[in-house]
């Protein structure tokens, strides 16, 4: 029985593969090294957040490729709350750069930090090979809560803070 249900998984994965991708390409599949980075500074109650996490991610919206937010690069503001990220992909389709910021901007001690997304325009993405270029968020007020957030609580047993 477990033979047959590894033949037929092995079926089915090539007949959903070959259906998604076909083999040869009626085109060339080009993969391209991406990059893209931000520069900003993290606000809460009109003073700098410092040591708020920002990840740098490619948020990838295509379903027949869909894989996930491919994480970039990752870094911390600094005690001034400014912070400078940038990062590098290999894909085949564009990018498209988001920073999330994870903050507990007002909330209680051990409560879920909120998340705030905010996307790197187009213009923004370039290749290792040109000059870098970041986009400027200016002030990034996380005081109050907008529809770009949202909440993630991931517990580390070993020193019982959340991320």
């Amino acid at each position: 029985m477990l033979m047959y249900s590894i033949i037929f998984a092995s079926i089915f994965h090539y007949t959903i593969i070959s259906q998604a991708v076909q083999w040869p390409a009626p085109y060339p599949i080009e993969v391209r090294r991406q990059c893209s980075g931000a520069t900003g500074r993290i606000m809460c109650n009109g003073k700098p957040s410092s040591l708020t996490k920002i990840r740098l991610y490619d948020e990838d919206r295509s379903v027949k490729y869909m894989d996930g937010a491919d994480l970039m690069e990752e870094t911390l503001s600094n005690a001034t709350g400014y912070f400078t990220i940038h990062g590098c992909l290999l894909e085949i389709l564009d990018i498209i750069p988001r920073i999330d910021v994870y903050h507990s901007c007002n909330l209680k001690p051990m409560e879920c930090p909120r998340i705030r997304q905010e996307y790197i325009p187009y213009r923004y993405i370039h290749s290792p090979s040109t000059e870098k270029q970041f986009y400027n968020f200016g002030e990034i007020d996380v005081t109050e809560q907008s529809g770009k957030e949202n909440k993630e609580c991931i517990l580390h047993s070993e020193n019982g803070h959340f991320f």
